[in-house]
């Protein structure tokens, strides 16, 4: 197809998109800053996609012969970049990553992408897609922001005040940061977040980021666009320099997101008298390295529960790396 060709049927497309897509879209506000979550079959194809090319028999066994020939062809192209080593839908150099990016960027027009063997097969099933396929991903996301949202207005204003107490600046930094909900993952993780666009893919498909875990996991991928940049992690990284330990604090910030992150809604969960397992450990995400979380209980969990100050435990936290 050329880029005509392309063109019109991205156009088709757009006139084809249901009414029910052109609605409010859902929000949630911490002080200035809001929550804005979106619910789009551009991105939930996207993502669809990405998951067939590594599990291609899940693919709806209903679709016609001419449409079945349609997707394995878009198929294929999905698998040729994800196939890649350390593949990522955002942070990586390829066309998918560019199709990513694209649907990140809300100032960008469909017009503006790029035509490749990628997008064609991208835009070649998306009318298939919405006739078979996105009713059900669509209920699905629309399930789990109804769901997100009444626990962000019941403990949302908690645990952002709290975090952004911790950070010293606001956990939310963008005025609107837009929660992009898919239907099945993208990779094994599920949801990943990009600072430069301060936008979330999040998975609604996978347990680790339903009921309880909605609540903590969607500040944590909110908390990646303002901890690298708060006072806390200036002060962590400046007692590291000090101290030549640069390297192990690297290695260390993340599971120390997932430790506050999940400790704060445990907190807050705990003292309305529900019994909460942090993601982290519920995953067994270090369970090959514990050590990271082993310093942080001996460390910095006397900051949380008020023992210590936070720059005792800033000392005491990086001289034991």
């Amino acid at each position: 197809m050329n880029k005509i060709g392309l063109l019109g049927a991205i156009v088709s497309f757009i006139l084809q998109a249901p009414v029910a897509a052109q609605t409010s879209e859902p929000r949630w506000q911490c002080n200035e800053q809001t929550l804005v979550f979106n619910n789009r079959a551009e991105d939930n194809l996207h993502a669809y996609l990405s998951f067939l090319a590594r599990n291609p028999s899940a693919l709806p066994s209903k679709l016609n012969a001419q449409d079945r020939r349609k997707w394995h062809a878009a198929i294929e192209q999905y698998r040729l970049h994800t196939s890649q080593p350390r593949f990522h839908p955002l942070f990586s150099d390829s066309a998918l990553s560019e199709l990513t990016e694209h649907l990140f960027d809300t100032n960008s027009a469909v017009t503006d992408l790029p035509v490749n063997d990628l997008t064609r097969g991208y835009f070649s099933v998306m009318s298939s897609y919405r006739d078979e396929i996105w009713p059900q991903h669509q209920a699905q996301n629309q399930a789990w922001m109804e769901q997100s949202i009444a626990l962000l207005d019941e403990y949302g204003e908690q645990v952002c005040s709290r975090l952004s107490d911790i950070f010293g600046t606001d956990v939310i930094v963008a005025q609107q940061h837009r929660v992009l909900t898919v239907a099945r993952p993208f990779t094994h993780a599920g949801a990943f977040t990009s600072g430069r666009n301060l936008m979330t893919f999040i998975n609604t498909y996978q347990a680790g980021f339903n009921d309880w875990f909605a609540l903590e996991m969607l500040f944590h991928e909110v908390a990646h666009t303002s901890f690298p940049d708060s006072p806390l992690y200036q002060a962590l990284e400046s007692r590291a320099k000090q101290q030549g330990k640069q390297a192990a604090f690297k290695s260390l910030w993340h599971p120390m997101l997932f430790y506050i992150v999940g400790e704060v809604t445990r907190q807050m969960l705990s003292a309305q008298g529900h019994n909460f397992v942090p993601y982290a450990h519920w995953k067994g995400l270090y369970k090959n390295r514990p050590d990271p979380l082993a310093k942080l209980t001996q460390y910095w969990q006397p900051y949380m529960v008020g023992q210590v100050s936070q720059q005792q435990a800033i000392n005491s936290l990086i001289d034991a790396l």
